[in-house]
């Protein structure tokens, strides 16, 4: 019994000491990735987010969203339908964006995911000058420079797509 004891303890004790070095790696590569410096001039972008009802946080997810210190941008959201709890404070934000930020009803398609019919429609209404599009989810908790950082690595040719996805660590 003593044996099966001191086994689990070494076991989980190495379980641990990978999880902390994985984090640690994590870690040092976000902050590698925030002093990066960034290109002199940015793409004009639109950013899509499809909602459905109203996560936790909700409003301050989008007023963050809408404030990014990014040079260029307009913000696309999209429902369902007009009764989603989503929509009412959603057509506030956009009256208060100052033309930054549109509203679409997507309307039901029963041939594929609604999140992804919402990210259709709103694709049809991206200005013909953007450079680049973002999609995000409605629970995006977004620094005043996410954008930026965001965009910041396509200015390499070489680089054709970013992400956000918090446990991606390029090899």
């Amino acid at each position: 019994m003593l044996f099966v004891a001191v086994l689990l303890i070494c076991i989980t004790s190495i379980v641990v000491a990978v999880q902390s070095a994985s984090f640690r790696r994590l870690y040092l590569y976000v902050e590698k990735e925030l002093q990066r410096s960034q290109p002199g001039s940015l793409p004009k972008a639109s950013v899509i987010l499809p909602c459905k009802g109203l996560d936790a946080g909700f409003a301050d997810n989008v007023r963050k969203l809408l404030h990014q210190d990014y040079p260029d941008f307009e913000v696309i959201f999209s429902v369902a339908k007009d009764s989603d709890p989503a929509h009412e404070p959603l057509r506030k934000f956009v009256a208060e964006s100052g033309g930054k930020a549109k509203l679409v009803v997507a309307g039901i398609n029963d041939k594929r995911s609604q999140k992804l019919n919402n990210q259709l429609h709103a694709l049809e209404q991206v200005r013909n000058d953007s450079g680049v599009l973002v999609f995000v989810d409605s629970d995006v908790i977004a620094r005043d420079d996410f954008l930026k950082h965001l965009v910041a690595p396509l200015a390499d040719a070489t680089i054709g797509a970013t992400t956000g996805y918090r446990f991606y660590i390029a090899s």
